[in-house]
């Protein structure tokens, strides 16, 4: 249910569609965002993928709440680090945002040697958006369940292989839980993308993944790949009859992916609640849940309060999991 103050932007407000990701009001801004120019949400990631793709629903839904436009920026490279280090660096006008995930704010502070950024003190949270989705997967003619596959790597004895999207993704992050829960050894094959890795798995390079849902559930449906757990909480709607890790004995056993957003540190309270309140308002939106649903990500509404006090429990829930996996980068 829209909030009044939303209701009374929304009304005075008249946005004309200039760029896909630019929504341009006809009227005066609010005073309190400062000298008129658009927002700028700075995606760590290339075009095309999930990610991007939410932040590019929340370009088009807030800027009618906000009362300026909002400019979608893709900064790839270094395992989203490059874009977080630009919005860490950028001037506290509450003008420039980052679309967070848990491989920038969850996973990087153990990851690297020396961590490019504290997310805790560099940073302003705003609001957690949603969970991204995996699905646990080996070819049609592997294990056909969760247990027979444990059996399987454990009388292996490390001769398992496993692909991920790279190191410190949730997808290498998630096995390495798996792996150390249910007390196998594999040998973690890192690749530059979930596509490449998929095509791996159906040619017999490697053994098992850890898979985004959308370009898994194409093979799953095609018979070619036998889905044995989500590594989510609950149950997905696009794989409904897939039990969870956690369903299956392994209690706390998921992998680490969620977006949010955040500033850089030093934005006013006013700005960042303002924000925070408006992007807590278009999450409640049924028609917007939908697609954000629509992308195989699971809405997870967290304010402000809220997702500041999450992000350091996350760094040290997945701290000893990332030591223990041995993986680090420069």
């Amino acid at each position: 249910m829209p909030t009044r103050r939303g209701l009374l932007l929304a009304a005075l407000v008249q946005p004309v569609l200039v760029h896909p990701c630019v929504v341009r009001p006809a009227l005066a801004q609010p005073a309190i965002w400062g000298p008129t120019h658009p927002f700028r949400l700075v995606v760590p990631y290339p075009p095309g993928g999930v990610i991007d793709l939410l932040g590019r629903l929340l370009a088009e839904a807030l800027p009618p709440k906000l009362g300026q436009p909002m400019v979608v920026e893709n900064l790839p490279g270094a395992g989203s680090v490059i874009g977080a280090q630009a919005v860490q660096r950028a001037n506290p006008d509450a003008h420039t945002w980052l679309l967070a995930t848990s491989t920038t704010f969850a996973v990087a502070p153990t990851l690297y040697r020396r961590p490019p950024f504290d997310p805790v003190r560099d940073f302003t949270a705003i609001a957690l958006l949603a969970a991204t989705t995996f699905v646990l997967v080996v070819r049609a003619e592997g294990p056909t369940s969760l247990a027979a596959f444990i059996a399987l790597a454990k009388a292996a004895q490390g001769r398992i292989s496993y692909g991920t999207s790279g190191a410190g993704t949730p997808h290498h992050i998630g096995f390495e839980l798996l792996k150390q829960t249910a007390g196998f050894e594999a040998t973690h094959v890192p690749y530059r993308g979930t596509t490449a890795a998929l095509t791996d798995l159906l040619g017999g390079r490697i053994d098992v993944m850890i898979a985004d849902i959308p370009p898994a559930v194409e093979h799953i449906r095609a018979g070619t790949l036998r889905p044995l757990a989500v590594t989510n909480r609950q149950r997905l709607t696009a794989l409904p009859e897939v039990p969870t890790l956690i369903e299956q004995g392994l209690p706390g056993c998921e992998a680490p992916g969620w977006v949010g957003i955040a500033g850089p540190a030093g934005i006013g309270e006013v700005p960042a609640r303002l924000l925070s309140a408006a992007i807590l308002e278009t999450m409640a939106e049924p028609a917007w849940r939908a697609r954000v649903e629509a992308l195989a990500l699971l809405p997870m509404p967290m304010g402000a309060a809220e997702f500041s006090r999450f992000i350091p429990a996350e760094i040290a829930r997945w701290a000893p999991v990332i030591r223990a996996s041995g993986a680090s980068a420069d």
